[in-house]
């Protein structure tokens, strides 16, 4: 099961950078990378780098220079735990959250183009494979409440 989960998520990233992402243009040389840690501050708050890099799976190496980047062009702060300073805590400025919904509402109107296209047994089979992933997390969700 666990291994099904992980080409699921596979394939959710595969979709978004290569069939979504590319359509949008990012100011400032910003990749796909730099979108999701976006993304993840904005939907989620302030978090540990090494959470960031958990959730977002992109690797230690290859997330302190996209981290780095996102601090220099002032999407994102980057600050000492004051618990741990060995924790360094990133968050999302306005700047980064004005970029980050801009770009959300670009793709989401991209996804919604390309769900126009479908025809109605595609979309109703895509429907229901999205039902069972929702319904899967609220399940999870209630299981943690």
């Amino acid at each position: 099961m666990d291994q099904i989960i992980r080409q699921a998520i596979h394939a959710k990233n595969l979709l978004m950078e290569k069939v979504f992402i590319h359509q949008l243009d990012f100011p400032d040389k910003l990749t796909y990378s730099h979108f999701r840690v976006l993304m993840r501050l904005a939907d989620c708050g302030p978090a540990a780098l090494n959470e960031i890099g958990i959730c977002t799976k992109i690797t230690k190496t290859n997330l302190s220079p996209v981290i780095a980047y996102l601090e220099k062009m002032k999407y994102i702060t980057v600050l000492r735990d004051k618990s741990d300073m060995r924790i360094r805590i990133a968050r999302i400025t306005a700047e980064g959250k004005k970029l980050c919904n801009k770009k959300k509402a670009e793709l989401d109107a991209h996804i919604e183009d390309r769900l126009k296209s479908l025809q109605p047994e595609e979309l109703k089979s895509f429907t229901s494979g999205c039902q069972k992933i929702i319904r899967a997390f609220a399940l999870q969700k209630q299981g943690e409440e």
